[in-house]
């Protein structure tokens, strides 16, 4: 069991408007197409769900963090 201050999403369609949400904050894409937040930007853990590892750069566009804890499951 660990636990972690970030954000977590119940569906990939969720955590991908996050990204979304990150990069329009940011003003990306830039020139070429490349974006800063995609889907290698969160994980989906053996329980399901997809997070974020906390970043303070982002609590004006995804809100304060929660603690989460992840279980591993055999």
């Amino acid at each position: 069991m660990a636990f972690i201050n970030g954000y977590k999403f119940d569906t990939k369609q969720i955590a991908d408007e996050a990204m979304g949400y990150l990069n329009t904050h940011h003003g990306l894409p830039t020139n070429g197409g490349l974006t800063k937040f995609d889907n290698s930007s969160y994980q989906q853990h053996a329980d399901g769900y997809y997070y974020i590892a906390y970043d303070a750069e982002w609590t004006s566009v995804l809100g304060e963090p929660v603690e989460i804890e992840i279980t591993e499951t055999p």
